[in-house]
């Protein structure tokens, strides 16, 4: 990973000679557009495996991928734009975009996007728990 961030430092530095632009901008261009395809990837594939899940009889596996859909876009994002936000910080000093402010904010963030994957996983199942005919013995 270490050597495909130095790759993607030496292309910037030397794209950014040719625009007549700072590197590091282009470096948060970088992130911020493998953000949003890994997180269309991401949508994609979940979006496949829950079309290839909802054929199967069981009901839990259909509910924890349904619960994962949009929380794992934003969870995603957070970590990709937290990323983004650091290599700011280090080049222009902002106050805002400082590790202090943005540590404390990811963790809520990641912390609360496991607490919307609960959620939806257990309103999920309970709502096609409760669809199932019942149990006749």
């Amino acid at each position: 990973m270490q050597d495909y961030w130095q790759t993607i430092v030496k292309y910037t530095r030397e794209l950014g000679g040719i625009l007549n632009t700072d590197p590091w901008i282009l470096q948060v261009f970088v992130v911020v557009f493998l953000t949003v395809l890994i997180s269309f990837v991401a949508r994609y594939f979940i979006n496949g495996l829950y079309k290839r899940l909802g054929r199967t009889e069981t009901l839990w596996e259909d509910a924890l991928v349904d619960a994962m859909r949009k929380p794992l876009s934003a969870l995603i994002y957070v970590i990709g734009l937290s990323f983004a936000m650091q290599i700011i910080f280090r080049q222009t000093g902002t106050a805002i975009f400082d590790e202090s402010v943005i540590q404390p904010v990811q963790d809520t963030l990641v912390i609360g996007d496991y607490c919307l994957v609960s959620d939806a996983f257990y309103q999920q199942g309970c709502g096609k728990l409760h669809q199932q005919p019942a149990c006749t013995w």
